[in-house]
């Protein structure tokens, strides 16, 4: 089998720095424009031109392995191929004039792949592009433009080819020596996720014995010929990929794809084989519904795939060479991100990395994961690929399945590509057909699975039903085998089964706990194919909780409100839900949600801020217990209006625990804006997925760099920002401490995305300064920090930019003003990666900056990044934010102990506190903020409220 030489990381690069024209020398960058303008055909940009003025004196550039040139055939290996216009000859050592002369001939890509050129082939004379040795750049690799996308298209196109039953060639046994090349990548010359060819081919498209490669991130060593050589655009790894397609069948033989982020080997034909391919990637790269045979592949990501879809993906003899960067962040090499099915035969792992590293199919298996393999070996080693015991795996060994994938004949082993890939037409590319045949093993299913009509039931009253099929690989069903069901020991005490005789089963509830039950449903052939499903199982609900002792707000004297009542809850926990509330008066009028309860545990205080001065407090409580539903809503009103002695925060901090994620998009003075913004400078980005949804931040857990649970965003343009009660604000700091869910420090999704943290900050005119996190287009391990001013929205860069990887868990954002200097401090406990202090990056950010100095308080965070795969695995986690205004000019005036008959709100006790119960109120709903006319309706509070919010500005008036 021939190897593949491996691209050179860092190459001395010899470029011809002119071509001939007429017998003048021209520069490179001038030669296009000079042929523009002289009609000299100049579409080959390569530096070797004219290499064969005549016929007589063609020569072949791999002497070792000839091709004859005839003007009207070539032979190649014995063969003689008369061209036509199915059969054309692509020659980049052709001068103009020779390949002019011959209709068939062509020495440029872009015309060889024309809608000029092309015919549409048919199965049994597809249109076929014979290529010699040489290097094809599909535009020039030195442009500086930037292309946008493709018009009828997501993403922009190199090439767009179109041609039924479509064969591209290389006339080479090296597939090093043909080399189809292209140099943009997203934010490198390419608005979008660059892709050299869109091949449309309804019928087939095969391409064998070349090399299709991005060298936007990766070094171009051409080894017939080291003029043709290309240095790689960025050291960055971006977004470069290679081709997709339109069609039934796609073959590839003998072929090499290079690129690294985002590969796309010809993905997005039904049926797909690649057979002795070598492939180089990180993440998101290798085509998700495919059969690879013999093919190894260089990994510099932990997650090659992005998905598998329909069938999967099935690895059939292959090796794959484990060079993750970065590894330290993350040892694991998983074939996927975001799961799906994966079968691997005989496949063997390379590693030999700074740290050991272990295998697995995907880091978030679901419940319903199933992934097949069969004699895999690691360093010399056997393992079982997610390690022992992993629910997610099935060892196919000893089973008939694994007939599905490979027959031993005659001593030899012959992959079953034929009962992968033959679908209604017999396509069997391989030739293996008749050996399967014989053997009996050409129609084998290959996957099992089952699904539920509901994701959970209650014992004793529903039921679920679950039902399977089984699948052949190429997309039918297998309707002869028998689907069998089980639960494990464990569970049998949770779920009746029965089986319905029809390839469903009845699932029944018999849960007899308090707590819910996560049951997995099993399912199994006689073959060996395995599928699962989960199912809650809950226990018969009971009533809501009653009351013993109906809600009421106490003060505690320190700054908080407490909401106490007593349910019959026997030897069950509290998990009601407490929400609070800012109201215009003591009946609740013009509620505005403040604080929520999340993961069943109460929240039973509320801690006042200088927001609350003026409002009156509610609490609505929602009794439950853990076999319960929520009861009916029970409102209590703290009776007095918050006054400037209740508050005892002198500043503001939250972890974000009970913080309301919900829409909220009014600017108003005390209050949180929650809500969606997409700023001026983000319209030069080429996709923008985010949306005005209700929810545009999300608390909970999420994963990769993610510690715990925080608040995360919901959609592209999450934006938060908080506006002070209204007075006249001095120096002011911030620090924000958040988990990237990127492990690498890149922080975002694509190149240009950002953060920005702001503050000395007016909300209503987006005028202040700040920090900004940008994913930059000159790393793929680290970000760019900056200083920036806001001016009525517009932002400029106000300090030095600095690239540093501290970009990662635990990154501690601390900013301060102090009169006309702006400072930022950032941080992390985690340790720097190899790679990125071998690029000497800064672990630690020290940035200031001259400003004007002005009277605003608020702060802001703008996040422009995607929510990334899951909603979060492109998100940045905010798990404290601490704001300090400093000195007396504060929003939160300093509480000074003085006589209690001079409080306007004394502090009470449990025994005298005064509260009313509004009693039920099934009219609120949780988390509700978005209620029209409710600030106008806050502008003509209570009296109480108004002299409340009096006595807050008094006090500022005296101070000054």
């Amino acid at each position: 089998m021939i190897r593949r030489n491996k691209i050179i990381a860092s190459v001395a690069v010899s470029v011809m720095t002119g071509v001939l024209v007429a017998g003048n020398l021209v520069p490179l960058q001038g030669y296009y424009a000079f042929a523009q303008e002289t009609g000299v055909t100049a579409m080959r940009y390569s530096a070797v031109k004219d290499i064969n003025k005549t016929l007589e004196g063609y020569t072949p550039i791999d002497s070792s392995d000839p091709v004859e040139f005839g003007g009207t055939y070539i032979k190649y290996q014995g063969e003689t191929i008369q061209l036509s216009e199915t059969a054309i000859y692509l020659d980049g050592s052709l001068s103009d004039e020779l390949a002019a002369q011959y209709p068939y001939v062509y020495n440029d890509i872009t015309k060889a792949l024309s809608a000029d050129a092309l015919k549409n082939g048919t199965a049994d004379n597809p249109m076929t592009v014979y290529v010699a040795p040489y290097v094809y750049w599909i535009d020039d690799p030195a442009a500086t433009d930037t292309v946008q996308k493709t018009e009828g298209y997501s993403v922009p196109y190199g090439m767009v080819v179109n041609s039924d039953y479509l064969t591209i060639k290389g006339l080479t046994g090296n597939p090093d020596n043909v080399v189809l090349a292209g140099n943009r990548g997203q934010s490198h010359a390419s608005n979008g996720n660059y892709t050299m060819f869109r091949f449309n081919c309804s019928g087939a498209l095969t391409v064998k014995n070349i090399t299709i490669g991005n060298y936007c991130s990766v070094d171009l060593d051409y080894p017939l010929m080291s003029e043709l050589n290309q240095a790689k655009r960025t050291d960055t790894i971006t977004q470069a990929q290679l081709a997709d397609m339109s069609g039934d069948k796609m073959f590839a033989d003998n072929c090499n794809f290079i690129s690294r982020l985002n590969l796309v080997p010809i993905s997005g034909a039904l049926r797909n084989l690649y057979n002795n391919c070598h492939f180089e990637s990180t993440d998101d790269a290798l085509n998700g519904n495919a059969v690879y045979v013999g093919c190894d592949f260089d990994f510099y990501g932990n997650r090659p795939l992005y998905s598998s879809y329909n069938t999967g993906s099935t690895f059939l003899g292959c090796t794959f060479n484990c060079k993750i960067l970065n590894v330290e962040a993350e040892p694991t090499q998983f074939f996927t991100k975001e799961g799906g099915t994966i079968t691997a035969v005989d496949c063997v792992y390379n590693s030999n990395l700074s740290v050991p590293i272990t295998m697995g199919w995907t880091k978030f298996p679901s419940d319903s994961l199933k992934c097949y393999q069969s004699n895999i070996i690691h360093n010399g080693k056997n393992i079982t690929i997610g390690g022992e015991g992993a629910k997610e795996t099935v060892d196919m060994t000893g089973k008939s399945v694994l007939n599905a994938y490979k027959v031993v004949s005659g001593g030899k082993t012959y992959y079953n590509t034929y009962n992968l890939l033959k679908g209604s037409d017999d396509w069997d590319p391989l030739g293996v057909k008749d050996v399967i045949a014989a053997a009996g093993q050409e129609a084998i299913a290959t996957q099992l699975t089952i699904k539920s009509d509901v994701s959970e039931i209650e014992s004793g009253k529903e039921t679920a039903s679950v039902g399977g099929t089984v699948n052949y690989f190429y997309g039918t069903n297998d309707t002869t085998q028998k689907i069998t069901y089980s639960v494990s020991d464990e569970d049998k005490a949770y779920v009746k089964l029965t089986d319905n005789g029809d390839g469903t089963c009845k699932v029944e509830g018999t849960n007899n706990d308090d707590a819910a039950k996560k049951v997995i449903i099993n399912a199994s052939t006689e073959s060996g194919l395995e599928a699962a499903v989960g199912i809650t199982v809950k226990p018969s609900k009971l009533d809501a909780p009653e009351y013993i002792k109906t809600p009421v707000i106490t003060n505690d004297g320190q700054g908080s409100l407490k909401v106490d009542y007593s349910l019959d809850l026997g030897s069950r926990e509290d998990m009601s839900a407490i929400s609070w509330y800012r109201c215009t008066d003591a009946e609740g009028s013009n509620k505005v949600l403040v604080a929520v309860t999340r993961n069943d545990s109460p929240e039973y205080t509320y801690k006042l801020t200088a927001g609350d001065v003026g409002y009156y407090i509610m609490a609505k409580v929602e009794s439950k217990n853990i076999r319960s539903d929520y009861g009916t809503p029970v409102n209590t009103v703290y009776d007095k209006a918050i006054g400037v002695k209740d508050v005892r925060s002198k500043n503001l901090s939250t972890d974000f625990s009970n913080f309301p994620n919900i829409k909220q998009s009014e600017i108003k003075a005390g209050f949180w804006t929650v809500d969606y913004n997409r700023p001026a400078d983000t319209e030069s980005f080429g996709k923008w997925q985010g949306a005005d949804t209700e929810e545009p931040w999300v608390y909970g857990v999420t994963g990769n760099g993610c510690v715990g649970a925080g608040l995360y965003q919901g959609t592209q343009g999450s934006r938060l920002m908080y506006t002070p009660v209204e007075g006249t604000y001095g120096d002011m700091s911030l620090k924000l401490v958040v988990d990237p869910a990127k492990t690498a420090g890149q922080g975002f999704g694509s190149a240009g995305q950002y953060m920005d943290v702001l503050l000395k900050f007016d909300t209503s005119t987006l005028t202040g300064y700040g920090l900004r996190i940008i994913r930059t287009k000159a790393s793929s391990n680290a970000v760019t920090f900056v200083l920036v001013k806001y001016d009525n929205g517009a932002v400029t860069e106000i300090s030095d930019e600095v690239i540093a990887s501290c970009y990662v868990t635990g990154c501690t954002i601390s900013l301060k003003t102090e009169g006309n200097k702006l400072t930022a401090h950032v941080e992390t406990p985690t340790e720097q990666l190899a790679d990125q202090a071998a690029k000497g990056y800064p672990h630690v950010v020290d940035l200031t900056a001259d400003i004007a100095a002005n009277s605003f308080g608020g702060v802001a965070i703008q996040h422009t990044g995607t929510t990334g795969t899951g909603g979060w695995q492109n998100t940045t986690m905010l798990h404290n934010l601490d704001i300090t205004w400093e000195g007396e000019n504060n929003q939160n005036p300093e509480y000074v102990e003085e006589n209690p008959s001079d409080n306007e709100n004394p502090a009470e006790t449990p025994d005298d506190s005064t509260g009313t119960s509004t009693g039920a109120d099934t009219t609120v709903n949780t988390g509700d903020m978005s209620h029209a006319g409710m600030y106008a309706a806050l502008t003509t509070a209570s009296l109480c409220a108004l002299l409340g919010m009096a006595a807050v500005y008094m006090r500022r008036r005296k101070d000054i």
